[in-house]
């Protein structure tokens, strides 16, 4: 199942960044890509699920599979778009400083016999999901009106995500970097 890996580095405390990200009531605030949610089963825990709607009309339900704050959360996909066999994704938060951290956002899926001729297509789409996300998500911590897309410069020294690439194979990860010093990660396993 191939993995997709974007990292930032967050110019907030570690505890911070993971509860803006766990706090689906403001998530519109930075995240792009989200429109809509309902918790199926109240608090948030491992085992708890939720329905989840994305500004391209598809819906996921999702279980948490780990849930450890302020330093991980991870959620595998219960019912979802259908060109999807399996799907997973994760936050990993890391701090660099009281008033930084590194997060880590990754994805791990497998599409459907039918639509593994479009498996690079997918990932480029993913790569560029997962990209505005950190960027909005960076971004809400250094505009004054918390705008997602407002003022991003300085906050980042390794950025998330983006084309164009330059690639190189190191034992079976591929690690790819734009002239901008963008970065993914994608294992192939």
């Amino acid at each position: 199942m191939p993995t997709i890996r974007c990292h930032r580095e967050i110019a907030a405390p570690q505890a911070e960044v993971f509860a803006l990200t766990q706090d689906y009531d403001v998530r519109t605030r930075w995240d792009p890509f989200h429109r809509d949610y309902r918790k199926l089963d109240g608090e948030t825990a491992v085992g708890a699920r939720i329905w989840y709607r994305a500004s391209n009309r598809m819906t996921m339900t999702v279980r948490y599979v780990s849930y450890d704050p302020p330093e991980r959360v991870a959620m595998t996909m219960i019912e979802g778009p259908w060109m999807f066999s399996r799907f997973s994704g994760s936050w990993v938060f890391k701090p660099l400083s009281s008033e930084r951290c590194s997060v880590t956002f990754a994805y791990s899926f497998e599409l459907r016999a039918l639509f593994r001729l479009l498996d690079g297509v997918v990932t480029r789409r993913l790569e560029r999901t997962m990209a505005a996300r950190l960027a909005g998500l960076a971004a809400i911590f250094v505009g004054e009106n918390d705008q997602p897309h407002g003022g991003g410069a300085g906050t980042s020294t390794t950025r998330s995500c983006r084309p164009p690439w330059r690639s190189y194979r190191r034992s079976g990860r591929r690690v790819t970097t734009d002239d901008r010093g963008y970065q993914f990660h994608r294992d192939h396993r």
